[in-house]
């Protein structure tokens, strides 16, 4: 079904030169659409144990796509970034017998010489580990929460969605959650930066972003302005966001880096915890 899919869709194409087999099966570096890329990967999001981290959501559109045929059929892909770093490895059941000799020759031909592998992605992690990478954490990502704590709103606090006139204000804030500062303009538009003010003041803001187009999973995040940390405003914005979503039929989910303790204090606050990591494996290329 899969593979019928594939071949029906518009959008993509062979870059020339980019053509290499390996046992029979083809792979090639192709030119798709966002839309189309999506649907090649609707089946590995399905099949996902529990949410897509958004923050690798945020890489895909500037990697390279390579398509994996057998007999002219579509049988899976990889997703590798411009510094040759593996993001996403897929291949469709019947054919993940051979997976690992797929995977190595993917790795030895782009020189991959990182893996950012979910610790729920069992087919990747399987890949790395066979190979004998070693790896180190880079992320937390929260995918389970205890039972919803109850909100209770500051009617002192003022909450609007951010404005063009809040962008000086973003310029401002040596802090990466507004980078790149390019796309502050678009995220505004699409309502996803959330403000926090008390007294006119910015508190602190909000983020909320579905992981990807149609899911159900939303991205929330959380900053505090400065001179307004250690208040207990980290878990009044999260806790906000995350009854919004609830309100919304959304699923919250978020991620943090490993030696980010202050976010993982106030997840853990507002009922948050991790089992799941981002893990980053060293090939014998790096």
């Amino acid at each position: 079904m899969y593979a019928l899919q594939v071949k029906q869709m518009l959008g993509g194409r062979r870059s020339r030169g980019a053509k290499r087999i390996i046992m029979g099966f083809t792979i090639n570096k192709i030119t798709v659409t966002k839309e189309t890329l999506l649907h090649i990967r609707k089946p590995y999001l399905e099949e996902l144990a529990f949410a897509q981290e958004y923050y690798l959501e945020l890489v895909i559109p500037t990697c390279n796509i390579f398509s994996i045929e057998s007999n002219h059929e579509n049988i899976g892909y990889a997703i590798i970034t411009v510094d040759s770093t593996l993001i996403e490895f897929y291949l469709v059941p019947r054919y993940r017998k051979n997976s690992k000799e797929i995977f190595s020759f993917i790795v030895s031909q782009n020189n991959i010489h990182n893996i950012l592998c979910k610790s729920f992605d069992y087919s990747l992690l399987n890949c790395c580990v066979s190979n004998g990478y070693t790896y180190t954490v880079d992320g937390l990502m929260f995918r389970n929460k205890l039972e919803d704590l109850v909100f209770i709103e500051d009617k002192a606090i003022n909450v609007s969605f951010a404005t063009n006139e809040h962008i000086p204000f973003f310029k401002q804030q040596n802090d990466e959650v507004f980078e790149p500062k390019e796309l502050l303009e678009e995220a505004i538009k699409n309502k996803t930066i959330i403000v926090f003010e008390n007294n006119k003041s910015i508190i602190g803001c909000g983020f909320v972003n579905i992981v990807y187009l149609n899911s159900n999973y939303c991205d929330i995040g959380v900053w505090v302005e400065q001179n307004n940390r250690k208040k207990g405003y980290g878990s009044y914005i999260m806790k906000y966001l995350s009854n919004s979503c609830k309100a919304k039929q959304l699923i919250p989910v978020c991620g943090c880096g490993v030696d980010n303790i202050i976010s993982q204090k106030t997840l853990s606050k507002c009922g948050y915890y991790s089992e799941f990591s981002l893990l980053n494996f060293r090939t014998n290329f790096a």
